[in-house]
């Protein structure tokens, strides 16, 4: 299936920022504490949540790779706004992106620092990120 976007740079700098975002994360969770009751530990959920955010990243930049290899060879035919397949152009919204990026960082922070638990910060963030991809309505 051929890529949709007409940014592949764009995809490709949000493909490194997932990833290094992801060994970030990683890293970090290497120093959880073990668990008393499950086998697993309390690592292995962030971990494996790295592993698929890295491994999706790595699609979408091979995809970014061969988008811009195919519009190289084009050479001009890029649109202002991109199809999505189903016949309508959808908006782009850079700052959705932007703030869906400040509730994961606010989440991770408050969680860091010790001011919210798990439960409290990410039901918090779930509805921040519900409310702002829906705008309030």
């Amino acid at each position: 299936m051929a890529s949709q976007t007409n940014r592949p740079i764009a995809d490709m700098v949000l493909s490194v920022t997932v990833v290094i975002a992801a060994v970030a994360i990683y890293t970090e969770s290497l120093g959880l504490p073990p668990a008393h009751w499950e086998p697993l530990g309390s690592a292995a959920l962030p971990q494996a949540l790295c592993i698929c955010m890295s491994f999706f990243a790595l699609i979408i930049f091979v995809r970014a790779v061969l988008s811009l290899r195919a519009q190289r060879l084009a050479a001009g035919s890029n649109s202002a706004v991109a199809d999505d397949g189903t016949g309508q152009d959808f908006q782009r919204r850079p700052w959705t992106a932007a703030g869906m990026f400040g509730l994961f960082a606010a989440s991770v922070a408050v969680m860091h620092s010790g001011l919210l638990g798990f439960v409290e910060a990410t039901f918090l963030f779930l509805v921040a990120v519900c409310l702002l991809f829906t705008k309030g309505n």
